[in-house]
């Protein structure tokens, strides 16, 4: 292992140096294994000191295979940091692109002008429509009540 960490008796702390890690691959890293401990990371001095507890205590050779899980998810934390930085002018140019919707098209393949106020009144009576059958069957389907258990106390044994 390349970083200096301490292992106690449930928790390791590692010393990251901040010169060589940013902020954003420390606290994904840290992130990352946060299904298998608890992670606290601050920044003192040059450095980030990131903490990983487990309970109950596990044994000595756990804490230090979680010590080296925690830098290779670093190192691989750090690298797609990096790629993200080198490739940013061409994410910016593609990705707006790509969840940009296609333009509608007519029927002959050119643009579709905006629909009309006509057929957005239509549109509007045919959802209106639409609801209000969907709210007719579900009043018919409550009304329905073979069993007659939807009636209440008064309505099957009388007032009183």
């Amino acid at each position: 292992m390349r970083l200096r960490a301490t292992i106690g008796r449930e928790e390791i702390e590692v010393r990251v140096p901040a010169a060589e890690y940013s902020a954003q691959a420390v606290l994904s890293a840290a992130h990352l294994l946060s299904g298998r401990a608890a992670p606290h990371v601050e920044e003192a001095g040059g450095e980030y000191r990131v903490s990983l507890w487990v309970r109950p205590a596990p044994e000595r050779s756990a804490l230090q295979a979680l010590a080296e899980d925690f830098e290779l998810a670093l190192d691989n934390q750090a690298l797609r940091q990096d790629l993200v930085d080198r490739n940013r002018a061409i994410l910016e140019h593609i990705v707006p692109r790509a969840l940009r919707p296609p333009p509608a098209t007519g029927p002959e393949g050119a643009p579709e002008e905006a629909l009309s106020p006509e057929q957005n009144a239509e549109i509007d009576r045919l959802i209106a429509q639409a609801e209000a059958e969907i709210a007719e069957r579900a009043r018919r389907k409550a009304s329905a009540d073979p069993l007659g258990i939807a009636r209440t106390w008064e309505e099957t044994r009388g007032k009183g």
